[in-house]
């Protein structure tokens, strides 16, 4: 009776989605979209609705298919349309396009929310975008939110690889701040952010401090990597100490 709204779509597709599939679902949305009267009807819930059959079947190719079309058809993404994008497509390691996605989110005045801001700061970091990365971060302190001990490991790592060692103490000191506790991730990520600049003294005074207070930290990682702070200063006779310490 030309009563069709995109809601009513919207259940449809969801229903057939979980009963018989992605596929058969992608079938009738085709089927759908080609109905003009019904397509005069579809909105940003309908797109939803298909990314997010496909997200959970983490299918990135459809995903975009679907992204792409909306834009196509002049439909504006909501907040849950990209936390829908991004991490699917980081969860792909698809990082550029997560990193598009959001992007676009911010392009259309929206505000991320906690799940695509964590996602898209390991996207960050994957491409080496500490820059990016760290903003993200900070967005997410003025916003109230609570970065995960994930994502301040995942931050401070790049950091200390790009040599940001006082944005790296930063993160560091925001972590502990927020109550997390710092793991052997943690610690490898600062011993290496100190090596990198060549203050291996530091390095070994802070893995002692590390060492007196936090034993169970340490791992295997740390060790190597404050062995590498030994090889760069010539301590041969203290690395082969802390060996003979390691098999203790």
């Amino acid at each position: 009776r030309g009563e069709t709204t995109g809601h009513t779509c919207s259940l449809i597709l969801k229903a057939v989605a979980d009963a018989r599939g992605c596929d058969t679902a992608l079938s009738m949305f085709e089927e759908l979209e080609r109905n003009k009267n019904v397509n005069k009807s579809f909105d940003a819930i309908v797109y939803n609705t298909m990314l997010s059959a496909f997200s959970k079947a983490n299918d990135w190719v459809q995903t975009e298919n679907i992204w792409r079309r909306m834009q196509h058809n002049g439909h504006s993404g909501t907040t849950v349309t990209y936390r829908l994008l991004v991490c699917t497509f980081v969860r792909c390691g698809l990082n550029e396009l997560a990193i598009d996605a959001y992007h676009e989110m911010l392009w259309n005045g929206l505000t991320p929310g906690e799940d695509a801001m964590h996602a898209i700061i390991g996207a960050c970091v994957k491409e080496g975008k500490w820059d990016l990365a760290l903003t993200v971060f900070q967005n997410m302190l003025k916003c109230g939110l609570k970065p995960n001990l994930i994502a301040c490991n995942a931050l401070l790592n790049s950091l200390g690889k790009a040599g940001k060692l006082n944005l790296a103490f930063k993160v560091y000191d925001a972590m502990k701040s927020l109550g997390h506790a710092p793991d052997a991730y943690t610690c490898n990520a600062l011993l290496g952010a100190l090596n990198k600049v060549n203050q291996h003294a530091d390095a070994i005074q802070l893995f002692e401090n590390i060492r007196r207070e936090q034993i169970s930290v340490l791992s295997l990682q740390v060790y190597h990597t404050v062995l590498m702070s030994y090889q760069k200063l010539g301590l041969w006779e203290r690395a082969l100490q802390l060996l003979w310490q390691m098999e203790a």
